[in-house]
């Protein structure tokens, strides 16, 4: 196993820039090539970003410096070197640890570099999302209480839905309640998918019964069941509402 050292970003990002400026008009041979295979598009967020990067160039390759980075308030988290096996092709596979106890969940960079016995440098960066483990949030702002069991009664519900890094789906349904005021008999229900990652969406819907209006006497509560993007899903009860 190569072994990573822990090194300044910002440092390495400065004299390899420097370093290419300087010597792109006498470079000698190819760039090396970077593909990074893992982190890409969505991660979840748990205490290491497994990271995967493959290196190849003509002549041979010498070392490669990789940084985990948090778009939003430019916080970097993981940064390491390592020295290639001045072969013309080469791996990366490791975990990278997060410590420091900040919120890192949302959108990220992997920066890497790689160097190759020439002296050439390549740059590449590719950005993630680290998905988090928090569940979204359902906030009621309305609902009918009461309702007669007259024909064609409207039950109506108001809710905020929110999620710090993006809402997917919901379901809000309207529950008949049995005597110890638990869901039994579904009565009506709405789903809708494609939220796309809004983090906040506010939904109204109307329940309206059918011509034999709701059951006399019966008590009742709408439940909304939300996911978010990062596969969290939670469920909230509205108040109880009675039937006169």
């Amino acid at each position: 196993m190569k072994k990573l050292i822990l090194f300044l970003p910002a440092v390495w990002l400065t004299l390899a820039c420097s370093k290419n400026e300087a010597g792109s008009a006498g470079q000698v041979g190819q760039k090396p090539s970077v593909t990074i295979v893992s982190p890409l598009v969505q991660v979840d967020l748990t205490d290491s970003v497994d990271v995967l990067v493959r290196f190849s160039d003509d002549s041979g390759l010498q070392s490669a410096a990789i940084a985990l980075t948090k778009i939003e308030g430019d916080i970097t988290y993981h940064s390491a070197l390592a020295q290639l096996n001045g072969n013309t092709a080469d791996t990366l596979h490791y975990k990278a640890g997060i410590t420091g106890g900040f919120d890192i969940s949302g959108s990220n960079v992997i920066q890497v570099q790689c160097i190759d016995t020439d002296g050439n440098i390549t740059i590449e960066e590719e950005l993630f999302t680290l998905r988090e483990k928090v569940d979204p949030l359902v906030s009621f702002n309305s609902f009918t209480s009461t309702v007669t069991s007259a024909p064609n009664q409207v039950i109506s519900v108001d809710f905020t839905l929110s999620d710090n890094l993006g809402l997917d789906n919901y379901k809000a349904e309207l529950w008949g309640l049995n005597s110890l005021d638990q869901a039994e008999t579904l009565w009506k229900k709405f789903d809708k998918a494609g939220l796309n990652g809004q983090t906040s969406y506010t939904a109204s819907h109307n329940y309206l019964s059918t011509s034999n209006g709701y059951p006399s006497g019966s008590r009742y509560r709408v439940i909304v069941t939300v996911s978010d993007i990062s596969g969290n899903t939670a469920s909230y009860n509205s108040e109880t509402g009675t039937v006169n």
